[in-house]
């Protein structure tokens, strides 16, 4: 704003109004649409380099995805997130730190998935503290579900793994259970069902919420054989 001091108030005003809106369409034209996506799509066509997927299903405000990409520079990040406020955070934190290993989609995962990957083709996938919904009546609207784990087993590579976080203890026996049944996946912390330590780029606002509530989250993680 200090350069901007010399010039009178209005015309301040008008430039600092002029710059809000060539960075709000900076931020919307970052945001992809399952339309802007092929059935399947090469995502190397959008980040330039075949670098392994990993991907955010949910991603939130993207503070896991954003730490996790400065982590690992030599991987590509896809964020999957319906809300609109929480697509222009990621963005404008991608922009902020000049993250050209982030990709964010507005959509909802049934839209999403699987239809536009590739078998065999993502390296990791996280789902942190997704909506548990807890009333027996909405169960059905989890994202973790036997469709979900069929579908994801053939996306991932070999050897490709599955992190999933809750801080409701009934979401995460059931989760355990549908993962466990899957012959095609096996649980890396066994002979344990989760654990309650995790990296620090997991500890997102909702672990910090779960802490400040006295709940206590569970980190599963499974891997296709």
């Amino acid at each position: 704003m200090s350069s901007l001091a010399h010039l009178p108030y209005a015309e301040r005003q008008a430039l600092v109004a002029s710059r809000r809106r060539e960075m709000k369409d900076r931020v919307k034209d970052q945001i992809l649409w399952v339309t802007d996506l092929k059935k399947p799509q090469n995502f190397a066509e959008f980040f330039g380099n075949s670098n392994p997927l990993v991907l955010d299903i949910g991603a939130g405000k993207g503070e896991f995805a954003v730490a996790m990409a400065q982590k690992m520079p030599d991987h590509n990040f896809i964020c999957i997130e319906k809300r609109p406020p929480r697509t222009q955070a990621i963005v404008r934190k991608k922009l902020q730190l000049g993250l050209n290993n982030i990709l964010v989609v507005q959509c909802r995962l049934e839209h999403l998935f699987p239809h536009c990957f590739f078998r065999n083709s993502i390296a990791k996938a996280y789902m942190n503290f997704p909506d548990p919904w807890p009333k027996q009546a909405y169960r059905n609207r989890r994202n973790l579900n036997e469709d979900f784990v069929g579908m994801l087993h053939d996306l991932l590579i070999p050897g490709g793994d599955f992190h999933f976080a809750t801080d409701v203890v009934s979401y995460a026996k059931t989760a355990y259970k549908i993962l466990h049944a899957h012959e095609g996946f096996e649980n890396v912390l066994a002979p344990n069902m989760w654990t309650q330590e995790c990296e620090n780029e997991q500890k997102t606002l909702f672990y910090y919420h779960a802490r400040r509530d006295g709940l206590e989250s569970q980190f599963l993680h499974f891997r296709k054989q």
